[in-house]
Parts: structure tokens; C-alpha cells; sequence
């Protein structure tokens, strides 16, 4: 008996050894790095992800921002558009070359925008971190969608049969002969 559980203790500690050497981590190699599925390409450029000097922490940040709100001014020699802001925190938005102005669905130049027009659109942060239209457009303010009054939920999202009422059945006629 002494035999047989000196065997068995013998053979759990070399399972255990072995077990545990092919699991231990080699520290001769490094931990190769996961390759991004093929396809894949750096935003703004035709280079591939993964391609020497690019990854994707390495991408710029994003640059464009959507703007929206009422017009409080309009400075047609200086190319700029003040919307209203909250508590007089109004918001200097600059024109240049490249931005495009549209008023009822058709471009148009900065002195067909006035006062009370509502502008939405993007815009971007330049050099010297002033904020540039690239495009918006301006007229009368959304009607928001009215709101519809809740739906009853459907019969199938509840999983119950709704209840309808009937009326009682007849009952059947006798077929049997008198």
C-alpha cells in the first residue's frame, strides 16, 4: 500500500511540475504585439494601419466641431458671425475662403445673413485657435417634431395575448333522429 501512494505522489508532482513550466510565461522572447485585421488604413491617408510610423494613437485629434444657435451679429468686412450664447457668453465664428454659407437650400454670401437667423453647421479650430465655419447653414430656427403620446405596447413585446371578449357559442345541434 506504502508503494502505490509513493507512486501516486510521484506522479502528481511531476503532473504539477510540468504543468507549471508550460505555463509560466518564456521571458527569452517578447509577447509579440496583435497585427490589426488587413484593410484597415490611418484616417486621412491610403497608408495602412500598422505601416512604419503609423498606429493609431499616433492619428491627429479631430479637428471639427458641430456649432448651432441664433445670430446676434454679422460683421461682413471683418468675415465674422456672432451667435448668441448663454448670459452674454457669445460665440465669435470667423468665414474664410473655403466656407461654405447656405440659406434656404442654396449658397449664399455673408451679407444675405442677418440678425435672428438660426445657423447650424461645422466648424474648425485654426492655428491661432480661432474657431472657422466650414459650412452651415442659416434660416428660420427647426420646429422641434411634436412629441406623440405613447404608444400602448403590442401584445408581442409583453408576451401576453391581450383579452378580447366573445360572446358564448351556441351549442351544437343534435344530429340524432327522433
Amino acid at each position: 500500500m506504502k508503494s502505490v501512494v509513493q507512486t501516486l505522489q510521484v506522479v502528481f508532482l511531476s503532473l504539477s511540475l510540468a504543468s507549471a513550466s508550460a505555463q509560466a510565461p518564456s521571458t527569452d522572447s517578447p509577447i509579440p504585439k496583435p497585427t490589426p485585421p488587413a484593410g484597415l488604413r490611418v484616417a486621412g491617408t491610403n497608408e495602412p494601419i500598422g505601416a512604419a510610423g503609423t498606429h493609431l494613437t499616433n492619428r491627429p485629434a479631430r479637428n471639427r466641431l458641430p456649432f448651432q444657435g441664433s445670430i446676434k451679429s454679422v460683421d461682413a468686412t471683418a468675415m465674422t458671425v456672432t451667435l448668441a450664447g448663454p448670459k452674454d457668453q457669445d460665440r465669435l465664428l470667423r468665414m474664410d475662403g473655403e466656407s461654405r454659407l447656405i440659406k434656404t437650400g442654396k449658397p449664399a454670401p455673408l451679407a444675405e445673413i442677418v440678425p435672428g437667423d438660426y445657423a447650424r453647421g461645422l466648424l474648425k479650430r485654426n492655428d491661432r485657435g480661432e474657431e472657422v465655419v466650414v459650412h452651415s447653414t442659416f434660416g428660420p430656427k427647426p420646429t422641434p417634431k411634436p412629441k406623440s403620446a405613447p404608444r400602448p405596447k403590442s401584445a408581442s413585446s409583453t408576451g401576453t395575448t391581450p383579452a378580447t371578449e366573445t360572446s358564448p357559442r351556441p351549442a351544437p345541434a343534435s344530429t340524432t333522429p327522433k
